[in-house]
């Protein structure tokens, strides 16, 4: 089992380890959503796509994201990315604490 230290897994930074993302959407009413990808793209990549749907026109959203060992046995702690107005400016070109 890797050492986690300031949200990476020491020691393990191997390609396959897999991208974790999610939009958490605060609403109105107790009608919070939140759009998430458990297995995203590896590591390796350098980047990563998480589809919304397109009725969160004007809606805001807290980004996150996270890092899993292909084995699923070890997670690093999520990463606060901001808050942003959807649809995104794009390329939204956030740099990931996770990769290289």
């Amino acid at each position: 089992m890797g050492i986690i230290e300031g949200g990476n897994i020491r020691g393990r930074r191997k390609p396959a380890t897999q991208m974790m993302l999610m939009a958490y959407c605060p609403g109105e009413e107790n009608e919070d959503l939140a759009y998430y990808k458990t297995a995203g793209a590896k590591r390796s990549t350098g980047h990563d796509e998480l589809e919304l749907p397109g009725n969160m026109s004007g809606k805001s959203m807290e980004l996150y994201i996270s890092v899993i060992s292909e084995d699923r046995k070890e997670v690093a702690d999520s990463k606060y990315l901001g808050l942003y107005q959807f649809p995104l400016s794009l390329p939204l070109n956030l740099i990931s604490p996770f990769c290289d």
